[in-house]
């Protein structure tokens, strides 16, 4: 299984972190990137600028996939891309939503991409419907006593703003600027 990680800070601003994509790719043969954002986004936009990108926020389809990533967060450990409060660590976005008037609070979940919602890795007691009421958008989880993890949590879509997303491509990716990071070979994304 080829897997590869990469991390490159494009710049850094007064507001924080412009850009740091991080390559990895699976054996799936899909490539995802770690993108983290200058000013924290909604779920909407962070889609809007996933597929501008010409990729998706990534849809985690297996377990072996939520491991993959979760290794790779692991590895990479930028504090840039969660956010906290006085609970809980507030992780990168994902591709799943819950479209209105679906049944509360589990129904109705599917992927950006359409591909089958037959896999899940909520948080215990997720997803909840609590807070705004209007829980309808996926990202990663873990209270400030459990550190960052890489569950799922609903929140509002909506009102919530993360500093980072994850973005999946469906092919491999691209020839660049080889690196080593941490003695795994990586390929530099252009940009």
């Amino acid at each position: 299984m080829r897997r590869s990680l990469c991390i490159l800070i494009v710049g850094l601003g007064s507001a924080g972190v412009t850009a740091a994509p991080v390559t990895w790719t699976d054996g799936n043969g899909h490539t995802y990137d770690l993108v983290i954002t200058q000013s924290p986004m909604t779920w909407a936009q962070a889609k809007a600028d996933a597929e501008s990108r010409g990729g998706y926020l990534a849809t985690i389809t297996s377990r072996n996939e939520n491991a993959f990533i979760s290794n790779a967060l692991d590895v990479v450990n930028v504090d840039e891309a969660w956010a906290t409060n006085s609970q809980a660590w507030l992780g990168p976005w994902l591709g799943g939503f819950q479209p209105d008037g679906s049944p509360e609070p589990g129904g109705g979940w599917q992927w950006v991409t359409g591909e089958v919602w037959d896999f899940t890795w909520w948080h215990s007691g997720e997803p909840s419907n609590t807070g705004t009421g209007h829980e309808n958008a996926l990202h990663f989880f873990g209270y400030q006593s459990e550190g960052r993890r890489t569950v799922w949590n609903d929140t509002d879509g909506d009102a919530t703003l993360l500093p980072s997303y994850i973005i999946e491509y469906d092919v491999p990716a691209p020839a660049g600027l080889a690196v080593v990071v941490g003695g795994l070979a990586c390929t530099r994304r252009r940009r």
